[in-house]
């Protein structure tokens, strides 16, 4: 076994090894969007190219459609 000094060096140690890596995740967690924010953000923009597809298969129709004859027969 470990002489009592060393011991609680070790145990100093790793209890600051602990603290350094919880503030480490902390900054991290800090840093990045909160997850529900970008799940909201990312199933707007969805619904967003949901619509802008589905106008843009509309307008195509459209432009397909048959179109009435005018002018002198």
């Amino acid at each position: 076994m470990l002489p009592s000094y060393y011991h609680e060096r070790y145990t100093k140690l790793h209890h600051w090894e602990l603290q350094r890596e919880s503030e480490k995740q902390h900054l991290a967690d800090m840093a990045s969007p909160p997850r529900n924010v970008l799940r909201f953000t990312i199933s707007k923009l969805g619904a967003l190219l949901v619509r802008l597809g589905s106008w843009m298969k509309q307008l195509d129709r459209v432009d397909r459609s048959p179109r009435p004859v005018t002018g002198h027969l």
